[in-house]
């Protein structure tokens, strides 16, 4: 059953009930409302309850990350309470950090918590991503990669309870752009919970990172191909213009964008999350996608070898599905052989 009772964070701290009651009751019946006292400057939340789950979405909808509040330092965050009871308003949402503990009314719930950040910035310091993601919860350790390829720096953050993990990767998945940095960073969980590579994420969790930003982590893809091919794309086409537009369709985990081509020959590798979002790119672009300036509408499909170094062939990874082989070799093999 749909819920029918928002979280509501990053309130201003001062923030008073009649304000939320006359800003929220645009979207329907009001039933409760709950405004979190004592809590630490800049993790004011509260929740609303709506008569019926539509309500409550269109709420969602309408006011995420949209709506600023006098006094607020940024805009809100509103999302469905994951816990729909009245009587236990705490864990009801997924914002762990909010209150100064906001996490910690009943059991901490099981979960992932560490989370892999990509397209940060390349002079980043764990000093500013700590700072960046102690807003969320307590960050119990930062793995920041040495010698990352140029606008490709990730890192890991483990956040104390996967309430703090889910709260920091919904707040900045995309959102979050840090100075001198060219795109908003790809937050997701990581596929590997332990610290050394151990714990594989659960059966059932939420989208997970997939490919660690050109698979320095190692696994292969489970469940379907997530790397599309690109074709045609025009000569001057950059990096930053790709990831804007294939965005649209998921979690961009990597670009790969091939230089030296011949003219018109252009073309890119884009590896995204989930099969899923690959899927989706790929039906929604092929032969529909023009660049400005590109020879024609883009070809798009699955890279003929799903890895990054030419390992795992698509057969592998698309439960045998030979049939889509040799329709997209030779299309790939005229911009480039090997994958």
């Amino acid at each position: 059953m749909a819920g029918r009772k928002v979280f509501v964070g990053s309130l201003p701290d001062d923030v008073q009930e009649d304000m939320l009651r006359d800003e929220f009751s645009k979207y329907g019946v009001i039933e409760d409302l709950f405004v979190k006292p004592g809590c630490e400057p800049g993790r004011q939340w509260a929740m609303v309850t709506f008569s019926n789950a539509s309500e409550a979405q269109q709420a969602k909808e309408a006011t995420d990350r949209v709506l600023q509040l006098p006094g607020g330092s940024r805009p809100v965050e509103v999302m469905i309470a994951r816990n729909q009871g009245k009587s236990d308003p705490a864990p009801a949402a997924t914002f762990g950090g909010y209150g100064g503990g906001y996490g910690g009314y009943g059991s901490q719930p099981e979960g992932p918590k560490k989370i892999f950040v990509g397209s940060m910035p390349d002079g980043i310091t764990e000093s500013a991503i700590r700072e960046e993601f102690s807003r969320y919860g307590q960050v119990t350790d930062i793995y920041l990669r040495d010698n990352c390829d140029r606008h490709k720096q990730w890192a890991f953050v483990t956040f104390a309870n996967a309430h703090e993990a889910e709260a920091a990767k919904n707040a900045t998945d995309r959102i979050l752009k840090f100075p001198e940095s060219e795109v908003a960073c790809e937050v997701m969980f990581s596929r590997n919970q332990g610290m050394n590579g151990k714990d594989p994420l659960k059966a059932g969790a939420p989208a997970i990172m997939g490919g660690c930003m050109g698979g320095c982590m190692g696994g292969g893809v489970a469940q379907g191909p997530t790397k599309i091919f690109v074709g045609s794309l025009p000569d001057d086409i950059n990096e930053t213009v790709l990831r804007a537009e294939f965005s649209k369709y998921g979690q961009i985990v990597d670009v790969y964008l091939k230089t030296g081509c011949e003219p018109n020959k252009q073309w890119a590798f884009v590896l995204f999350g989930t099969n899923a979002q690959a899927q989706n790119a790929k039906d929604s672009t092929d032969r529909r996608l023009t660049f400005p300036g590109a020879p024609g509408p883009c070809e798009v499909m699955f890279a003929k070898f799903q890895g990054k170094n030419g390992q795992d062939p698509l057969t592998a990874v698309s439960g045998g599905s030979q049939a889509m082989m040799p329709a997209m070799a030779p299309m790939q093999s005229q911009y480039w052989r090997g994958g």
